[in-house]
């Protein structure tokens, strides 16, 4: 029965009759686009249970999340019904088309989310990212033509983010190097690190870890599957100043 759905879904792919169907995702409807993500969440809905959770456990109402990857925003979405009216929500997604589905699920759903298509790195410049079938596992490439921004530069309006979340397959260390102000506002991270996926970028899980440390940050959960949730360390105060 499995092998009967999974060929079903692949031709409503090819034939983009998948544009007419929408489903039901969580808390929030996304389209069934011709996407790995889409096919998916439609074969199992409750494929992203796990990280739903993970996002709603870790915000209140009227907080600010800001996601790095935000792919076709089904956790953005998830992140913007907890949130509320007066919570503050950031998506970013670097690949082109991947954005476009994402700004119509945003619309779909009538949220109000600041959709930005830039890759985010270390500094500001271009570069590209790739486009693969597997469009959830797309990485970013030294050369093309797309705007790179640095976090820092992306948030430096935002006074505080209570949740940080960044799956940008591998190229996390990049992100954070360009994200040091904006850590010093942030209390949590919710971080994808894969080690093989890291090794591309000539970093390791440990040059991860060690920079999450250094300012002052700790691990509060390993969530399984390579995502791990990190929380601004409490600073100690001197009763006696």
């Amino acid at each position: 029965m499995k092998i009967f759905w999974f060929y079903i879904s692949r031709f409503l792919r090819h034939s983009r009759l998948c544009l007419f169907i929408n489903i039901k995702c969580g808390n929030i409807i996304i389209n069934f686009f011709p996407t790995s993500l889409s096919t998916t969440l439609w074969l199992y809905p409750d494929y992203s249970r796990v990280d739903i959770k993970n996002i709603r456990d870790n915000l209140k109402t009227n907080d600010t999340f800001v996601d790095v990857g935000a792919n076709i925003g089904q956790l953005t979405l998830e992140a913007w019904n907890k949130v509320g009216l007066k919570g503050n929500v950031i998506a970013i997604e670097g690949n082109k088309k991947i954005f476009n589905y994402l700004t119509k699920n945003a619309s779909l759903n009538n949220a109000k989310i600041e959709l930005l298509n830039v890759i985010v790195g270390q500094k500001s410049g271009y570069a590209g990212i790739q486009n693969k079938k597997a469009d959830d596992m797309n990485q970013v490439i030294e050369n093309g033509k797309i705007q790179m921004k640095t976090l820092d530069e992306i948030c430096n309006y935002l006074p505080k983010i209570d949740l940080l979340k960044i799956d940008v397959e591998g190229y996390e260390l990049e992100v954070l190097k360009g994200s040091k102000k904006t850590l010093k506002k942030t209390n949590k991270i919710l971080l994808e690190i894969l080690e093989t996926l890291a090794n591309n970028f000539e970093s390791t899980s440990k040059d991860i870890h060690e920079f999450l440390k250094k300012r002052n940050f700790r691990l509060l959960k390993d969530l399984g599957n390579g995502n791990f949730l990190f929380v601004k360390k409490k600073v100690k105060h001197d009763k006696n100043n």
